[in-house]
């Protein structure tokens, strides 16, 4: 069997729509509203900006690009809940919002609710019908959302296991027990306890190629983030023997971060989760980025 984080490791099609490009792509007021919330999710800053999209929507509370910009900021931060609340608020002021709708889609479908995710793709592609990225991301999640239809579940208190047939409950029983276990023992270690609920899914070798198109040395997805500038992507683009260096240089960046944070590894992931880059995030806890990657160079050289 192959794992795989339901959640994308990266947004396929929703990503950040520029103030210009949303007023290109709304076509009915000149000034976008709000400029220096947008401004804050530019650079990053998703706490700001959804600060200044509430007092905004205190002010217009029918407008459609505000509802947008929230609903961004909300996913930013992992606000999943607010996030779809504002999505589907700016819809609803613009019925024709795709780009609200494309969002609403990716952050469905990572909060695993696909059904959600396909019919709002699905609106999405009837008002534009020529957008290829949009009409090829929803057929790869109908066929997903078929196969998913046939799965049996294993729910535990954090955990959603998804797998194919009584014949596997065994499996996705043991599945869901260790991810339990692994819960409660990483979060002790990291001083953080997610309180959302993760969906997992247990693939054969040729599903879990066909719907996550995956390269082939893959065992598995997962939609984090790892430090340092050259491994932030992931790794599939990488043949499998660089993808085993990579791991490598990975495991030596996480336990150098382990020491230097301490107790402040999970505000520190907190950060990354709010959209702060790794640079911001180790000097806000008192670690120098520089003296970090060079200490990190140096053990890699070691080795």
């Amino acid at each position: 069997m192959r794992f795989l984080d339901l959640r994308p490791v990266v947004l396929a099609i929703a990503l950040l729509v520029l103030p210009s490009q949303v007023v290109e792509a709304w076509g009915q007021q000149p000034e976008l509203p709000a400029p220096e919330a947008w401004a804050a999710l530019d650079r990053g800053d998703a706490e700001k900006a959804a600060a200044l999209f509430r007092e905004e929507l205190e002010r217009s509370p029918g407008n459609a690009f505000l509802h947008y910009g929230a609903g961004y900021a909300a996913f930013a931060l992992g606000r999943t809940d607010a996030a779809i609340s504002s999505l589907k608020r700016a819809i609803e002021c613009n019925p024709r919002f795709v780009q609200a709708m494309v969002l609403l889609s990716q952050v469905a479908y990572q909060a695993a609710d696909l059904d959600l995710a396909v019919r709002t793709l699905e609106k999405a592609a009837a008002i534009a019908p020529r957008d290829r990225r949009i009409a090829q991301q929803l057929e790869q999640w109908r066929s997903e959302a078929a196969l998913h239809d046939s799965f049996k579940e294993r729910s535990t208190v954090r955990f959603r296991v998804l797998f194919e047939g009584a014949a596997e409950k065994g499996i996705g029983d043991h599945v869901a027990t260790v991810l339990e276990s692994a819960y409660w023992r990483i979060g002790k270690r990291l001083n953080t306890y997610p309180s959302e609920t993760l969906a997992v899914i247990l693939y054969t070798n040729r599903q879990f190629q066909d719907i996550t198109r995956a390269p082939a040395w893959a065992g598995g997805g997962y939609d984090g983030r790892i430090p340092l500038a050259d491994l932030a992507d992931g790794f599939d683009q990488f043949d499998s023997g660089t993808a085993l260096v990579a791991y490598a240089e990975s495991l030596v960046a996480g336990q150098l971060l382990c020491e230097r944070l301490g107790s402040n590894l999970g505000p520190f992931l907190q950060m990354l989760g709010n959209g702060h880059t790794v640079d911001q995030a180790l000097s806000s806890h008192n670690v120098q980025p520089d003296a970090f990657y060079a200490e990190w160079q140096r053990r890699i050289n070691a080795k």
